[in-house]
Parts: structure tokens; C-alpha cells; sequence
């Protein structure tokens, strides 16, 4: 059983996560005090600050129209949601076939998780925002494990604390209109 914080809920995965018991002051907290990369970083980098980056740039893309821009952002703000509830687990690992089962648990958890925020993203919204995400990877390779002068066109990115990353995912939250219901 998972007791999150704040707010306290009770969740047990082996009967499934209800969409009520998704909070995002939960998701904000977890999701800022969980490492990147299984923790295999210089230096700490949450899964929040990962999910803010990602939903400003897609904000950015000027190739869409605004309001594109801000369905896109708020899927990519969530779109890691579901590791506040099961962690951020290296990708080998997670599509692993000893490991029967996680992906599927995953990919329920962040259905819920979307549905209660009411984001419905399409085959294409996930495509787009997995393209942007391989772009940000390679800027986070730069910034926290790999050494080395990083390409021209990308920026180092800057570590924050968990509290400011916590901060930034309720400040993005609120801009893109997502509220608990």
C-alpha cells in the first residue's frame, strides 16, 4: 500500500488506482524528490524538473497553434506522472522480460492519471511529445552524466532542489489550467 504525500490517500495497485485518489500536490511533491536515471546522475535531477522542461518546450513549438501547444504542454507535464506512484525505473529494467508486467502497470497508472485531469492524448500527441523528449534526453546526457563540451545548440541544464522543482510543477500546472476536479 502507498500512502501519498500531502494528501494522505491510500493506494493499493493491486486493486488499481482510482481516479479520485489522484492528487497533483502528490504528484508534485513525489515527482520532485525522485532522481532521473535511477539516481546515475553528477548531480540530482528530478523527474519534475524533467517533466517542466519538456512541457515549456513543447509550449514553445511554434508550428502549432496555441491551443495545440497547450494540450501538448499539459500532456508532457504529466506524461511521467505515473512514476510518483511507482518510481522512475530505468527503461531496461522496465521493458525487461524478467520483469513480467511493470510497462502494462505503467501504462494503467498514467491512463488514470490522464483521464483524471482530463487529458486524452492521441497516437500522434505521444509521438510529438516522445520526439521532443529524445531532444531533451540528449541535453540532460550533457548537463548530468556524460562529461565533455556539449552540442552548440544545447544549454546546460541547471539543477534545482526538489522544493523549487516541486514549485515550478504546481506553478505549470496551474498556467495549463490543470486543477484537481
Amino acid at each position: 500500500m502507498i500512502v501519498t504525500y500531502p494528501t494522505g490517500e491510500k493506494i493499493d495497485l493491486n486493486t488499481g488506482l482510482r481516479p479520485t485518489q489522484v492528487h497533483i500536490e502528490d504528484i508534485a511533491h513525489a515527482l520532485s524528490l525522485i532522481c532521473r536515471y535511477g539516481g546515475h546522475c553528477r548531480e540530482y535531477y528530478s523527474v519534475a524538473q524533467h517533466s517542466c522542461i519538456l512541457s515549456n518546450s513543447l509550449q514553445s513549438m511554434e508550428e502549432y497553434d496555441q491551443d495545440t501547444r497547450r494540450r501538448l504542454a499539459a500532456i508532457a507535464l504529466f506524461h511521467d506522472a505515473s512514476e510518483a506512484y511507482i518510481g522512475d525505473i530505468i527503461k531496461d529494467v522496465k521493458y525487461s522480460n524478467r520483469v513480467q508486467g511493470l510497462a502494462q502497470l505503467e501504462t494503467e497508472i498514467q491512463a488514470v492519471i490522464y483521464k483524471r485531469f482530463g487529458l486524452a492524448p492521441t497516437l500522434q500527441d505521444l509521438e510529438i511529445i516522445k520526439h521532443k523528449e529524445q531532444e531533451l534526453v540528449a541535453q540532460e546526457l550533457f548537463s548530468f552524466i556524460c562529461s565533455g563540451v556539449p552540442p552548440k545548440d544545447r544549454d546546460i541544464i541547471v539543477s534545482q532542489s526538489a522544493s523549487e522543482a516541486k514549485q515550478m510543477f504546481l506553478e505549470y500546472s496551474s498556467i495549463l489550467n490543470i486543477v484537481d476536479r
